[in-house]
């Protein structure tokens, strides 16, 4: 899927990368007690990292329990660590990709970046695992405002690539530094927001997979500092939408780079509008029932699942007036984007009201790698593609009010 791009945050709502309402009257715990950690021994041994770009394979007895949502952070070398409380971490070279497995994300924070945001990401994350199921290896790398401790976390990052026998050290520090999406960037895109004196970022899945891992960058997320008026529930959401990015990936066991960007996870409204939909109905689900603490909630501004989805359906439906004849499977992440994001979860919304909410993870992920998207979205839920996208234009012409009444 490809990266998250920037897009300026709204003083009522957030891009199609942030957003969720939250409450105005309760102070961010700063844990929250959940099921014991699973405990279970992990060899930490390293080898020589090898000269190709294919880690070596580790066999070792893989942990499966429960993580729990309590975070451990500490101060490393050049950068913030943190990880589920006694949760094992995996060790280099182990190829579990696609499973449900125990081992813990591990969070890496810019030394400039608050004790609140790197456990935040983490807490949200964890949350999203409980959820989903936990799929890893996962790197999630936050960048701050500070270009020194953005360079020394790439870094960082470099010479766990480079010990790890993932790529080159020289090539991975100048890509970072001056590619698109690379880490530098991130820490640019919250220096340009300060600068604008407008709350706007980015964060992304960047692959991995090549690694047997799932790997983020993220910039500054604003709803977990305490500059702007951003709720921090935005931040979860969007914690909540990269995370789901990571269940979509796993379904696919191909290390091709390019069927797994061009098709091979579905069209951009499915991968995008699924991330988003998930992240935000599963958001409000709970923080309903209270499994997700309230963060940064008071004195901002407002975070709330029906208001969001209203403004989804309305910038959707603007954004694709500009592309008259284009149909769904038409937008793109260069055209009618916010159409893809938006009405994308909308879609996602339709389906999960008319098929029920378990039939994307339960009925078509685990046939997805094997039949392709296009089949298995007919196995999940009777309807081509080609049928769905008539039915859903439909739906578009509902009136706002019927439209929004299909929301759990």
């Amino acid at each position: 899927v490809a990266p998250t791009t920037t897009t300026a945050v709204p003083t009522t709502t957030a891009s199609p990368t942030t957003t969720t309402a939250v409450p105005t009257t309760t102070a961010p715990p700063t844990t929250t007690t959940v099921a014991p950690t699973t405990t279970t021994a992990v060899p930490t041994t390293t080898t020589s990292p090898p000269t190709t770009t294919v880690p070596p394979t580790t066999t070792t007895e893989v942990p499966t329990g429960p993580l729990g949502t309590v975070v451990e952070c500490s101060d490393r070398d050049r950068h913030r660590y943190c990880v589920a409380a006694g949760g094992p971490v995996a060790p280099i070279g182990i190829d579990v990709y696609g499973r449900k497995v125990g081992y813990t994300p591990e969070i890496l924070c810019a030394t400039d970046v608050s004790d609140l945001v790197c456990t935040e990401v983490t807490r949200t994350i964890l949350i999203g695992m409980a959820e989903w199921g936990t799929y890893g290896p996962l790197e999630y790398w936050v960048q701050g405002l500070d270009e020194d401790a953005a360079r020394d976390l790439i870094e960082v990052n470099c010479d766990r690539r480079a010990q790890r026998g993932h790529r080159n050290r020289a090539i991975c520090v100048i890509d970072h530094a001056e590619r698109d999406h690379g880490m530098l960037s991130y820490q640019r895109l919250g220096v340009e927001a300060i600068e604008a004196g407008r709350p706007s970022g980015s964060a992304g899945h960047n692959g991995g997979r090549q690694w047997n891992m799932h790997f983020f960058t993220s910039s500054l997320p604003w709803g977990f500092t305490d500059q702007f008026d951003v709720p921090g529930a935005s931040e979860q959401k969007t914690v909540l939408h990269e995370y789901f990015h990571a269940v979509q990936h796993a379904q696919l066991m191909t290390t091709d780079h390019e069927f797994r960007q061009e098709g091979g996870l579905g069209p951009v409204w499915f991968v995008e509008g699924g991330a988003e939909w998930m992240a935000q109905a599963t958001l409000d689900r709970l923080r309903e029932d209270g499994t997700v603490p309230e963060v940064n909630a008071e004195g901002r501004g407002s975070f709330v699942f029906e208001e969001e989805m209203r403004w989804k359906m309305v910038s959707g439906l603007e954004d694709i007036a500009g592309c008259p004849g284009d149909q769904l499977h038409d937008w793109g992440y260069d055209h009618c984007r916010t159409g893809a994001y938006d009405l994308g979860a909308w879609a996602h919304a339709w389906l999960s009201h008319r098929f029920g909410s378990d039939v994307l993870l339960e009925v078509l992920f685990p046939v997805l790698d094997a039949r392709g998207w296009d089949a298995a979205f007919e196995h999940a839920y009777g309807l081509t593609p080609a049928q769905f996208s008539d039915e859903f234009d439909g739906f578009l012409a509902w009136d706002l009010d019927d439209q929004l009444a299909i929301l759990p």
